[in-house]
């Protein structure tokens, strides 16, 4: 789990990178769960994890901050509905953020 981060450990395009997923996986959220700055954390807290570890692909960056936010949200017991992926969205990076 995320455990903080040194000032200045991502670049621009990194951060960026990383508030796109965000936005991407909030996007795919069709009923948030009832505490949705906890949900945020969850996403961006599995989208931290992921960069760390070297993932730079957008659509996997969003589908492993879905898969957490969908484990915390079977360990509260709230039911969690997410839209369709765009057919080719899903693990692909149509944005040019290759890695």
């Amino acid at each position: 789990m995320f455990m903080g981060f040194s000032p200045g450990a991502y670049g621009p395009d990194l951060v960026k990178l990383m508030t796109d997923a965000l936005d991407g996986a909030w996007a795919r959220i069709e009923s948030a769960p009832a505490d949705t700055e906890l949900s945020r954390l969850v996403l961006a807290g599995a989208i931290i994890d992921q960069v760390d570890a070297g993932v730079r692909e957008h659509g996997r960056l969003v589908a492993k901050a879905l898969e957490a936010l969908a484990a915390a949200v079977r360990v509260s017991g709230e039911k969690l509905s997410l839209k369709q992926a765009a057919p080719d969205s899903a693990g692909s990076d149509s944005a040019g953020r290759g890695g």
